[in-house]
């Protein structure tokens, strides 16, 4: 028994080593983002940015209140997510941004614009998501 347990580790310490290093420290585990262009970001994954001088991360959704499919709403709800952003060697910047254009859906910081632009799996009534399913799409500008 223990030698089959065993056995399935090795298949694993990729992605385990991906976990364990979350945000990625070697330049192949990223991304890559193109600026103008709509970019998708998974859960805890990273894109890095033109010249690898920044990076960004989903790190969480705070939260998820969006209407769901099959449900009868008063209103259209809104999801919170928390990004990353690390550039050079300086200390990671954390920020949230909103699905809902009421709340704030875009930011701009040390010259680029980050503009939430969708948040997949949409929501669905009796189907909860995990958090590792989540998809952010992002469109970065230099300004």
């Amino acid at each position: 028994m223990v030698l089959i347990i065993f056995s399935f580790l090795p298949g694993c310490e990729k992605n385990q080593d991906r976990l364990n290093s979350y945000p990625p420290t070697k330049s192949e585990d990223f991304d890559n983002l193109v600026l103008g262009d709509t970019s998708s970001i998974s859960w805890h994954n990273c894109l890095k940015g033109p010249e690898n001088k920044m990076y960004i991360c989903l790190e969480s959704v705070l939260n998820d209140s969006r209407c769901p499919r099959g449900a009868y709403c008063i209103w259209e709800g809104n999801a919170s997510v928390k990004f990353r952003l690390g550039k050079d060697n300086d200390k990671p910047l954390f920020f949230d941004l909103n699905t809902h254009r009421g709340f704030t859906s875009d930011t701009i910081i040390s010259g680029y614009k980050f503009s939430l632009v969708g948040l997949d799996p949409y929501p669905a009534l009796n189907h909860p998501t995990d958090k590792k399913d989540y998809k952010a799409q992002l469109v970065i500008e230099k300004v």
